[in-house]
């Protein structure tokens, strides 16, 4: 014979589920009691109504319950893309989100040099840029290792373009240090040359390359090696050359090379000083001298969409 039910213990579970959904809020249970599934269709629903702030909130979910699923990630990051933050304390949380979610996409998609490519800029972007900060350059440099070490044993390809930061943060690590092995200046040359070569077309791996360079010069000058020093600044030179020979519309570097042909004649001016040579008429003489290569990149940069 089937057993009663007991009528007391059903209510008083009904009850009690009534108090608890109360307590915590209907949104909230439902968080809790939905699959990433659910939550993923939720923002889907969100999202066809351009209800991006809820639509946020729903993938979030879905990625708290499913952190390596790709295709939730990017619904949140696309949600997130579709309103912009409000007040100051909204656009520092949607920040660290965008930026944890920028980070997942390119830890977990280990063969996706587009997002992973995107993260290395942001990584740039945040902890290579400004004065010098040894944590911040650490963390940098520990992230890109990880990626980079996804295409170990790989042959050279675009995926040396991730070199880039690497290097930079190599490079800003080792002018830093008062001990630094002549190994790690060299790889950080390693990177940069890598990145050069898998994207002839960007300036800034080009410009610390040059950098570099200039750094080794200053170095060769202090010990005394002048001629050393003057090889290293040609080289550096000769980076800018190429590179505009390959981009001639690029301002940047037409720029830059003034600026170095500008510190080479100071340079050369100051080893004839002693014959007394006229510095304002040194001056004077360059700027005639380069008004045509200065005016030329002037026009580059204007012609640059805004």
């Amino acid at each position: 014979m089937a057993s009663k039910v007991n009528v007391k213990f059903v209510a008083s579970l009904g009850a009690g589920l009534v108090v608890l959904v109360g307590g915590l809020g209907l949104a909230t249970y439902f968080l809790l009691v939905n699959s990433a599934a659910d939550l993923a269709k939720k923002g889907d629903q969100a999202m066809s109504k351009e209800d991006y702030a809820s639509a946020a909130v729903y993938y979030s979910k879905a990625v708290d319950k499913e952190r390596t699923n790709i295709a939730y990630l990017g619904k949140w990051r696309e949600s997130m893309a579709k309103k912009v933050p409000d007040t100051r304390q909204k656009f520092s949380e949607a920040y660290r989100n965008w930026l944890g979610i920028a980070r997942q996409m390119a830890i977990v998609q280990r063969d996706n040099l587009t997002d992973q490519l995107a993260y290395a800029e942001i990584v740039r972007q945040q902890y290579l840029v400004g004065p010098f900060n040894r944590d911040a350059n650490t963390l940098a440099l520990n992230e890109m290792e990880t990626i980079i070490g996804y295409y170990s044993g790989k042959p050279e390809g675009p995926w040396e373009k991730l070199r880039k930061v690497r290097g930079i943060a190599r490079l800003r690590a080792v002018n830093e240090a008062a001990d630094a092995k002549e190994q790690q200046w060299a790889d950080a040359l390693a990177d940069l040359e890598a990145a050069a070569k898998a994207d002839p077309a960007d300036s800034e791996t080009a410009l610390t390359l040059v950098s570099y360079y200039g750094v080794q010069a200053q170095r060769a000058e202090r010990r005394g090696e002048q001629e050393k020093s003057d090889e290293l600044l040609a080289t550096a030179r000769k980076v800018e050359e190429d590179f505009i020979a390959r981009n001639p519309d690029d301002a940047t570097m037409r720029l830059s090379l003034i600026r170095l042909d500008l510190d080479l004649a100071i340079r050369d001016f100051a080893k004839q000083k002693d014959g007394g040579g006229d510095a304002i008429a040194a001056g004077q003489a360059f700027t005639e001298r380069n008004r045509p290569r200065f005016e030329a990149a002037t026009a580059k940069a204007l012609a640059l969409e805004p």
